[in-house]
């Protein structure tokens, strides 16, 4: 019943603005008044709903005379839009006054889906997304030897092959190769033992990691 005098309250507005606020301003009037009346007892609870529909009915009213050839002016647009923006901020105070666990539970769950998701995509930009920290590293392969006779398609080359496909490389700009290896690194104090790799000249200071093979 509520709904329907309010609705009758909103036929004063101009027709553009009831199709775009209506129902905006419906709801937020229903809550005002469901929060009025849970704070308000005997007579003053009955009359809740008056001031909601003498702002409505003013409000409309000053409309109607700022209307100029049957549109509304942009300034009065925009202050209609600060309207229900500011009913909106006031029915959010409202429920947060009235039910501060609800909207501190609401809080913690945008926090904490916001911090996952802001996670998972820096793991995922990390791995997947972000470029190698090379000139166009779209350009960059790796060659493997094959033997087709053991089935063996994924082969280091040794040594003497490396030098020879260097030699007759005719397709690519570089051709280096890389061989893990560990390392004593001495001279600070407790001597450590370090994994890296030994790099040709030619591989373009490139730091490749995964098993021996030439590139």
């Amino acid at each position: 019943m509520l709904r329907a005098w309010y609705r009758l309250v909103l036929h004063a507005f101009p027709r553009t603005f009831r199709q775009n606020f209506a129902r905006e301003m419906e709801e937020v009037f229903v809550h005002c008044v469901e929060v009025e009346r849970a704070r308000r007892r005997g007579l003053a609870r009955t009359l809740a709903p008056v001031r909601g529909f003498l702002d409505a009915l003013v409000y409309a009213v000053a409309m109607r005379r700022e209307k100029s050839g049957g549109q509304v002016s942009q300034s009065r647009f925009r202050e209609r839009r600060r309207f229900v923006v500011k009913q909106d901020y006031r029915s959010t105070l409202r429920l947060a006054r009235t039910q501060p666990r609800f909207v501190v539970a609401v809080v913690l769950m945008l926090g904490l889906g916001i911090g996952a998701t802001t996670a998972i995509f820096s793991v995922v930009y990390g791995v997947l997304l972000k470029p190698l920290p090379f000139p166009e590293p779209d350009r960059i392969v790796q060659v493997w030897g094959a033997l087709p006779a053991r089935n063996l398609n994924n082969v280091s080359f040794t040594e003497a092959n490396f030098w020879d496909m260097r030699d007759m490389n005719r397709t690519f700009d570089e051709f280096g190769a890389w061989h893990n290896a560990s390392f004593s690194l001495t001279g600070g104090g407790t001597p450590e033992r370090l994994d890296g790799a030994l790099v040709s000249v030619g591989s373009c200071g490139l730091k490749v990691l995964g098993p021996s093979s030439w590139i």
